[in-house]
């Protein structure tokens, strides 16, 4: 298994766990997300795939709006 394999897996069960804490209501769902993202986008970088580096970047905005928006 190669570092792109390992980064996309990673980054797939990151995933799973986001949805599930938003699911959940949990105010610690924004921080699992930004927490994803960052493998995402590492696996994005590595993989020379732009576009997801570009959705991902996104979502991470969207993650640190909800961030803000669910602290208080």
């Amino acid at each position: 298994m190669q570092l792109v394999d390992i980064l996309q897996l990673l980054a797939a069960i990151s995933a799973v766990i986001t949805v599930w804490t938003y699911g959940n209501k949990s105010s610690k769902a924004p921080v699992y997300g930004m927490v994803s993202n960052v493998i995402w986008i590492t696996w994005s970088y590595v993989s020379a795939n732009y576009f997801m580096l570009f959705m991902s970047l996104f979502f991470t905005f969207i993650h640190i709006r909800n961030y803000l928006h669910m602290r208080n």
